[in-house]
């Protein structure tokens, strides 16, 4: 899924900004990462790294570098926490699109399964949406919905979009790799589910 990503990324973007290249000089993160993303939560707004087996990276963040603190950690991916914590949609999309920068997939879980909770975060730069509390077949299938364009999904169209760094393209191309690149998952927590 890993390299799925990157290519997605890649796909979407083209190739990463210059910006983005780190001097060699930098060297490389002290520690190899167990997990090939940063999760990110807006609790208390410290930024913090955490060493544990299940996952590493950057734990709790809520300002813009955490994309670049990623790429020099050797992340590919951002978890942005939405559901857990003070993070709003204006702080997640500025983290997504300065991620966006260096390359790195931004993927934000979501507060609820309400269709605003996803296209909100998906039109300001997310590039994969985790959404919690998906307790039927229906609520899925309108998770999966609201997240698509059409002809597949009902997602409304918005103007330039991050993921293409804003380049002006027709419509049916921009849904088209939207749809295709656009990771949704669901999260199924209850016996119901």
């Amino acid at each position: 899924r890993r390299a799925q990503l990157r290519q997605a990324s890649e796909r979407l973007r083209g190739p990463v900004h210059p910006s983005a290249s780190l001097p060699s000089t930098l060297g490389t993160a002290n520690a190899e990462p167990s997990a090939a993303g940063a999760f990110i939560t807006a609790t208390s707004g410290a930024s913090g790294v955490t060493g544990s087996s299940s996952r590493s990276g950057v734990a709790r963040g809520s300002t813009v570098d955490i994309g670049s603190i990623a790429k020099t950690c050797g992340y590919d991916w951002l978890f942005i926490d939405m559901e857990h914590g003070a993070m709003d949609v204006d702080m997640a999309g500025q983290i997504a699109v300065a991620a966006l920068g260096y390359g790195i997939t931004p993927i934000v879980r979501t507060p609820g399964h309400q269709h605003f909770h996803a296209t909100r975060v998906l039109d300001v730069g997310a590039q994969g949406v985790v959404v919690p509390h998906v307790n039927t077949v229906a609520e899925a299938k309108a998770v999966a919905s609201n997240c698509r364009y059409p002809p597949i999904g009902h997602r409304s169209v918005v103007g330039g979009m991050p993921q293409l760094f804003y380049k002006s393209l027709p419509v049916a191309q921009t849904t088209k790799i939207l749809n295709e690149e656009t990771l949704v998952t669901i999260m199924i927590e209850t016996p119901e589910a």
